[in-house]
């Protein structure tokens, strides 16, 4: 769950193209980085996305063909801006709780 409220403002600095037409958004911003794990999910432009590496005042995202056919991030380029933003508090730990809770819970 996101909180809808808006963390930063980035811009698409680097976008890498896969053969099945995926993409690597490198998005460059003025949010602390240091406080961005890898896994991380965060919102972009509305898009759930999971970072997959993060440097001094930039984090990467992936991006599936489907998803770029399914949101406004397939007409993304380099110098698009992106909004985004994290989980609430509250589903960290609820979501933190309930992997707790299914896996004390799964059969053995």
């Amino acid at each position: 769950m996101f909180t809808g409220i808006v963390t930063d403002l980035g811009v698409v600095r680097r976008i890498v193209r896969g053969e099945g037409r995926e993409a690597r958004f490198e998005i460059a911003s003025g949010y602390d980085t240091a406080t961005i794990a890898i896994g991380a999910s965060i919102a972009h432009n509305g898009v759930c996305l999971t970072i997959v590496e993060v440097g001094p005042d930039w984090h990467t995202v992936e991006a599936s063909a489907e998803t770029l056919s399914k949101t406004t991030l397939g007409g993304w380029k380099e110098g698009s801006r992106s909004t985004w933003n994290g989980r609430s508090r509250w589903a960290t730990n609820w979501a933190a709780i309930s992997f707790r809770a299914t896996w004390t819970a799964w059969p053995r």
